[in-house]
């Protein structure tokens, strides 16, 4: 303490000795004239710093986006179920989109998602193959026979594994999944299929008390015919249907008919073998198909509506509400709406797309996206063009696809932005909502990249996009 009291007082001295002597101004003068060079040398030195380079935006490269529930492992993200170290928590659900390294390791062509699970199609290593991915649910076999060791398969993949498939000739065209089974199209090759076969939905005779868990059994399905035009390019499957779409534009299905959504009459003896479906659809090029496991929308090159299955809320033909339609209908749209390029039902709604990027909605719920009075619509109703990113900087803007899953749906626009409405089941909606909310119109969901395709279960999502560091 005083030896600090004693430097103070030298100090103090010395001050008032030289604050008058020019020796003591000169110092300041030179100490102003290197603080002002030494500004300048650190202002030149800021110009002069080279920018990091993070990376180029590549266009062509695909990621893969997942968010919701994350419990069963249909993210596909292992860290979020087992932590790499004690310091990371444990997450059941994802809120907001998460980028699946996956996509950086292959290169992604398809997705599909199921009920609880998820597939992935990747480029493979020769030309032209492919392999497909998985992971989820595993309590049926629905992602084939997967084991750590012998004699121990496992229920559920917290990460993407291959799916174990017999050797066949040709490339994928499509996947497909639905409830607890999963379908792949071969080129030139008909179908595979894994999982629950209960209701025929894997396109062979139920067997009762059939054991799937653990089974290493994969049905093959023929080829529908011998061309080309035969090959199946798209499935669409919820709960315990199929539906395949030809490359000719024709339609076949297999699976359950409790309401008609086979499309092939009241009685159909053998459910599970596919077979052509025609009546009004005869004749037609059918472009798409979308099914919510109940109903099915056909949507045609000539732009008209086909619809079958159930229709208690009006929901997939407004003119006949009531009804279980056993074979397809022609749903008249064309004078109000227009042509129809895109169609997507859901449990009790339905949204169509027509040539002028518009999309219309009508049925029953919260799922509508036309805010919480709409209750019920019975009459198509369009949904603002602002809501999807319409505005007087952007006048050109229109919605390119429409996605629907049970409880909510989502499109995407031209500017490859994705909008999602609907209930927020364990943040499947990836808007950062609390988990059982409910978004009444749609809205933008935060992720880099141009989304091209949109696969929704029944509470989580996988989003397809193109570009993005």
């Amino acid at each position: 303490m005083f030896a600090q009291q004693k430097h103070v007082r030298v100090l103090w001295k010395y001050l008032n000795f030289t604050r008058n002597d020019d020796s003591f101004r000169r110092l300041l003068i030179t100490r102003s004239a290197s603080q002002v060079s030494r500004r300048k040398k650190d202002y030149l030195a800021h110009e002069k710093i080279q920018i990091a380079d993070y990376g180029e935006v590549q266009k062509s490269r695909k990621r893969v986006y997942m968010f919701g529930s994350a419990t069963e492992g249909a993210l596909g993200l292992s860290n979020l179920l087992k932590p790499k170290t004690k310091l990371q928590s444990v997450y059941q659900f994802l809120h907001h989109p998460v980028r699946n390294s996956f996509g950086g390791l292959k290169e992604v062509l398809d997705i599909a998602a199921g009920h609880g699970f998820t597939l992935v199609k990747v480029k493979g290593s020769k030309e032209g193959s492919s392999v497909v991915y998985a992971s989820g649910l595993n309590t049926h076999s629905q992602l084939g026979y997967q084991a750590v060791r012998a004699g121990a398969p496992l229920k559920m993949l917290i990460g993407l594994a291959p799916l174990p498939l017999p050797l066949f000739n040709g490339r994928v065209l499509a996947i497909g999944c639905g409830r607890a089974h999963s379908l792949i199209s071969i080129e030139g090759s008909g179908l595979v299929a894994l999982g629950d076969n209960s209701s025929g939905q894997c396109g062979r005779l139920p067997i009762s008390d059939e054991e799937y868990f653990g089974s290493r059994y994969v049905h093959r399905i023929p080829p529908f015919g011998h061309t080309s035009e035969d090959d199946v390019i798209s499935i669409a499957s919820k709960f315990d249907i199929t539906l395949c779409l030809t490359q000719g534009g024709k339609v076949y299905s297999f699976g359950t008919n409790n309401k008609g959504q086979l499309g092939r009459g009241s009685r159909v003896f053998k459910h599970w073998e596919p077979n052509l479906i025609e009546n009004d659809l005869k004749g037609e090029f059918v472009l798409k198909i979308a099914t919510s496991g109940n109903s099915v929308f056909a949507v045609t090159r000539s732009g008209n509506l086909f619809a079958w299955g159930s229709n208690e809320s009006g929901h997939i033909n407004p003119e006949k509400p009531g009804q279980i339609f056993y074979e397809p209908r022609h749903v008249p749209l064309k004078s109000t709406v227009g042509r129809v390029l895109d169609a997507a039902t859901g449990d009790q709604f339905s949204h169509i797309l027509n040539e002028r990027g518009e999309v219309y909605g009508w049925g029953v719920g919260e799922c509508l996206g036309l805010g919480p009075r709409s209750v019920r619509i019975t009459k198509p109703m369009l949904l603002p063009p602002p809501l999807f990113g319409r505005n007087d900087l952007n006048p050109d803007v229109t919605v390119d696809k429409v996605f629907s899953g049970f409880f909510y749906a989502a499109a995407v626009n031209s500017r490859g932005d994705v909008y999602t409405w609907g209930r927020n089941e364990a943040g499947c909606l990836g808007l950062g909502l609390n988990r059982d909310d409910i978004q009444y119109f749609p809205l933008r969901v935060s992720l880099a990249g141009f989304v091209e395709k949109v696969c929704i279960g029944v509470d989580h999502t996988v989003v397809l996009s193109r570009g993005g560091v």
